[in-house]
């Protein structure tokens, strides 16, 4: 059989976009968020000619471009493709004029944290990456304008927006991952000593995360801050590499305001800690002199060693210093005190701050030994070698008799057991005699006579059913030796009580 050739269509050509109009407007916002390639790519085209041509841009305009733009890195794959896309977006930053330039960075940031909650996490890393590309074109951006007072614009919107944001956006892991980048990058931006920024450049850049120190409540961020800023600057200053970021960084005057954000009277106690001890590490380090790596412990050197009166801490700082709350300092004040008021040297000794082996041995050592028998068949007075530990002095009212009463032994062997119809047992076997008689079982006997008086038939109700019972007939009427009367009559609840 002939078999038919299949007929090969041409492929369809889709219109892309519309064709730019003189103002260089098109309604491609669309097109970016397209699930074709082609599509996009054209989408891509045209949003750069279109913000190349305008000196001023509405904030939604772009709220709206760039819903399209995440999506548009939301369908890119391959790591190759991604790594130039976020490049090319993050490139975007060097050609657009200024004022356009800074919305669309402010804007990408306002849709990230919007955003940020709904990445899953094989979709996270890429992202992650677009910021990391973003931050780096910003800090190129900066290194080409030496502008403070466009840095300060772009630090402040940090602070507002991404370290202490206002609103409720589930997006702090944001913020967690701009304090990672800022120094890595910093120093991937200078690459010779003609590029190192200046002081007032680098102070205008490190504002935003002195203030989130000072002022944040949350103790992640708090970490971040101190550990990815603070303690990486401290060993970039005392290693240095070989294109150093923060070579012109005044030091002096650095910790002079984290020490100023400490005493401010709004900061917290667990900020001020944090701000005085940062600023008494930056203070004690020298440049290039490499010496050990600082603790990760924040608490070893917080306020209440920076505070507390240390040599190295500020004279303003002695000032502000309050009593610090800490439990083991609590704890060795006492201790001090015990040692301080026993009679002969040696610490006072209560049964709270004795375990069960050192009341054990304390018992051991209150028990005489028994004499050892000589071969002669007379005791033998022997001298008792001297004991291994050192004799602990007992409290005055601690005597072997207290020490025996208070190991009470509980036996399944010795559980009474009381039984309905018989007597109960004495009250001295019952009970210990230092503990009070409770529970139903120990009241006394009442008007109404006693459980034992109530079950032989002594009270009224079985009174009368033993005597009808002893008449021959059964408690519910039948006849005898039917129903219950072989086994007796049915108790009533009443009767028990």
């Amino acid at each position: 059989f002939l078999m038919a050739k299949p007929r090969t269509r041409p492929p369809k050509e889709r219109k892309v976009l519309e064709p730019l109009s003189a103002e260089g407007d098109s309604k491609f916002a669309r097109a970016l968020g397209s699930v074709d390639g082609r599509t996009r790519e054209a989408g891509l085209q045209a949003l750069a000619v279109w913000l190349s041509r305008r000196q001023e841009v509405d904030r939604l305009d772009l709220l709206k471009l760039w819903k399209g733009l995440f999506y548009t890195f939301w369908h890119s794959d391959q790591p190759t493709a991604q790594s130039a896309l976020a490049e090319r977006l993050a490139d975007l930053l060097l050609v657009l004029p200024p004022l356009v330039s800074d919305l669309f960075y402010e804007t990408f940031v306002q849709t990230m944290r919007r955003e940020w909650f709904g990445i899953d996490r094989l979709r996270m890393d890429k992202f992650m990456m677009l910021v990391r590309k973003f931050l780096f074109g910003l800090l190129r951006r900066f290194r080409q304008e030496q502008d403070p007072a466009v840095i300060r614009k772009t630090t402040s919107f940090w602070l507002e927006e991404i370290l202490l944001p206002t609103d409720t956006l589930s997006a702090t892991g944001f913020a967690y991952h701009l304090t990672d980048l800022l120094l890595p990058e910093l120093q991937r931006v200078v690459t010779s000593a003609a590029e190192q920024p200046s002081a007032v450049a680098l102070a205008a850049l490190l504002e935003p995360f002195c203030q989130a120190l000072a002022q944040t409540g949350n103790p992640a961020l708090q970490f971040r801050l101190r550990h990815g800023v603070f303690l990486t600057m401290l060993k970039e200053i005392q290693n240095p590499s070989p294109h150093q970021p923060l070579r012109h960084l005044a030091i002096t005057d650095f910790a002079a305001h984290m020490f100023d954000l400490g005493a401010a009277v709004e900061t917290r106690r667990k900020n001020r800690e944090l701000c005085y001890d940062l600023s008494s590490r930056f203070e004690g380090i020298t440049p290039g002199k490499p010496t050990a790596a600082p603790s990760d412990d924040s608490s070893n050197r917080s306020a209440g060693a920076v505070l507390g009166g240390s040599d190295s801490a500020p004279a303003s700082a002695k000032v502000l210093a309050t009593p610090s709350s800490d439990a083991s300092a609590k704890k060795k004040k006492k201790r001090d005190a015990a040692a301080v008021d026993a009679p002969n040297g040696h610490a006072a000794v209560t049964p709270s701050t004795l375990g069960k082996s050192a009341k054990k041995k304390k018992k051991v050592q209150a028990e005489p030994e028994p004499a050892a028998a000589s071969p002669s068949g007379k005791a033998a007075t022997a001298t008792a070698s001297p004991p291994r530990t050192p004799t602990v002095p007992a409290a005055p009212h601690d005597t072997p008799d207290t020490l025996a009463k208070k190991n009470v032994r509980f036996s399944l062997r010795r559980n009474l057991v009381m039984t309905i119809g018989e007597p109960p047992a004495p009250s001295e076997v019952r009970t210990p005699p230092s503990s009070k008689p409770k529970g139903p079982a120990l009241k006394k006997a009442s008007s109404l006579g006693s459980a034992p008086g109530r079950l032989t038939g002594k009270s009224g109700g079985a009174a009368r059913r033993l005597s009808m019972q002893g008449m021959g007939t059964s408690a519910s009427g039948g006849k005898p030796g039917k129903g219950r009367s072989s086994l007796g009559p049915r108790p009533r609840a009443a009767d028990f009580f």
